[in-house]
């Protein structure tokens, strides 16, 4: 929206648009930053852990085991 109101202004007042510009952009940047922090809390708290291989064997197992498949991780 505020874009929108630069747009209309970029001819009559440039520093003004300027402005506008980049406190979307600010605010774009923090839209992005909040984004990344919720996808980063939705990674399974598995992928937590330092040792990779420990956190698949823990995932294979978790994912297996419902289903009572033999998943082996080599």
């Amino acid at each position: 929206l505020n874009l929108q109101a630069a747009r209309a202004q970029v001819t009559s007042d440039p520093e003004g648009v300027r402005g506008k510009i980049d406190a979307a952009i600010d605010h774009l940047d923090e839209s992005i930053a909040a984004l990344r922090r919720y996808i980063f809390d939705l990674r399974p708290p598995v992928w937590a852990r330092p040792n990779l291989r420990e956190a698949l064997a823990e995932l294979v197992g978790q994912l297996s085991a419902p289903y009572k498949a033999s998943v082996s991780l080599e």
